[in-house]
Parts: structure tokens; sequence; C-alpha cells
């Protein structure tokens, strides 16, 4: 509040020399910043390309490396499985005119209810699938952006035994993104340890979780989905509540 902005769209040599000099806090450049540019101090943050905004997906969806399966070691042959060590990639960036297409297969997906994590509905998922080929002579314009790993140091109890009517305490995980970034939380409340069932308790999207008080008797499973950067997803080991 209070501040004032003046915009001047010189060009990103001149965006990028006023940050240098101190004449500008921030300085808009249409290109990366150069290594000179980064050993002098200056931060870049990247909010579009070409004027299209970034919007990241699940890592789960891309790993940095894919063992594919011949059928020599006795599984089924074809398909594929993430390598020991891959990385979770949320977005690839490259030039149209590098890559090519191919249409490998389409699938038609429909969960239940009690499938559907996000809602108490059904849910249909529509998928295509596609090979992609780049072209050598374009590979080192392929920019693979690695999503951030979540490591959790203190997850939730394993269980709890309460009593009906004085319930009390709460539930808690410790966890960090590899890049610093903060995470985000939700609580799910399932019907087993396998986690099957799973329903989202409303407002519980904090690192911690007070039981609810008014629990009946009857057993009880909650765990915690961590998300770091809006790709990279944990959940924590499930807490098996007891109230007698």
């Amino acid at each position: 509040t209070g501040a004032t902005f003046t915009y001047n769209p010189t060009g990103s040599g001149t965006g990028i020399k006023a940050v240098q000099d101190g004449t500008c806090d921030i300085g808009l450049s249409s290109r990366y910043l150069k290594d000179s540019e980064k050993a002098e101090g200056l931060k870049e943050t990247i909010l579009a390309i070409d004027g299209i905004a970034i919007i990241p997906v699940s890592a789960s969806r891309m790993q940095s490396a894919y063992e594919f399966l011949s059928g020599a070691n006795g599984e089924e042959a074809g398909g594929f499985t993430p390598a020991n060590g891959a990385k979770g990639i949320y977005m690839l960036m490259l030039p149209k005119r590098a890559a090519s297409l191919v249409r490998k297969s389409e699938k038609i997906r429909i969960f239940t209810p009690d499938e559907n994590i996000s809602a108490d509905a059904y849910k249909f998922d529509y998928r295509l699938y596609y090979d992609v080929f780049v072209k050598t002579s374009f590979a080192s314009g392929v920019w693979a952006m690695i999503a951030p790993s979540v490591t959790v140091t203190a997850d939730i109890a394993a269980s709890k035994s309460l009593t009906e009517g004085s319930i009390s305490g709460s539930l808690s995980v410790t966890a960090a993104a590899s890049d610093s970034s903060e995470l985000t939380y939700q609580w799910y409340m399932c019907s087993d340890d396998a986690k099957n069932g799973a329903v989202r308790i409303a407002g519980a999207t904090n690192k911690s979780w007070t039981i609810d008080t008014g629990l009946t008797a009857g057993e009880y499973y909650v765990f915690v989905r961590m998300t770091a950067g809006g790709s990279t997803v944990l959940d924590s080991g499930v807490c098996h509540i007891t109230v007698a």
C-alpha cells in the first residue's frame, strides 16, 4: 500500500542494467539472465513465456528417468516404471518445432463417490497419451523443471486411544520442501489403513489437526496430504484412532 510504480518499456538490456546500477528495484526482461549477470547478484523470477502463464502440473505425471520393461526379468513385457532415483518433473518447455507427438492411446476413467477423494460425487477422467520425440539438434533447447521433494521429519502418530465424551489432543506433522517453498496441507478421514474412501476434513488445512471432540465410539483413520509448489504431493502415514 502506498507504493508507486513507474513502467518504462525500453527493452531487456535496459531493464537489467537499471537494476545493476541501482536505479530500479525491478527490471523486466524477455530473456534469461546470463551467468555473468547472476554472478553480480541478480535474481530472475519467470512469470510467463511469450505471454503464456506457467501452470505446473502434478510431478507424479513425469519423471526424469524411466525403466522400460522388456520381460527379460520375469515382468510383463511392455510399459515402463520410474527408475530408481528419478526426479519428478512438473513442466517441460521447448520450441514447438523441436518435438514430434505421436498419439499412443486414450483412456476414460470413472470414479465412484467412494473412490473420489475430492468430493462426494462421481468423477469422469479423459486422458490422451502421447509419445514425444525430440530432435537431437533441439535437445539443448529443452528445459525440464524439477519438482521439489518433500521430506517428513516427524510423521503423525500411528495410533491413538480416546474415550467418547472426553476427547482431546491433536495430530501434527513436520515436513519441508527441498526448495524451501511453503507447504500446503489438507487432512482426510478414510475407512482403513490403505486410505480407501478418503474424504476431506473441512477447514483442516494446517500442519496440525485438533481431533474432533464429537467423535463417537468406533474406529477412525486419518492422514494429511502435503503439497509443495503446487506440483509435488506426499501423504503422511495413517493414524488409527480408537474411541471407546
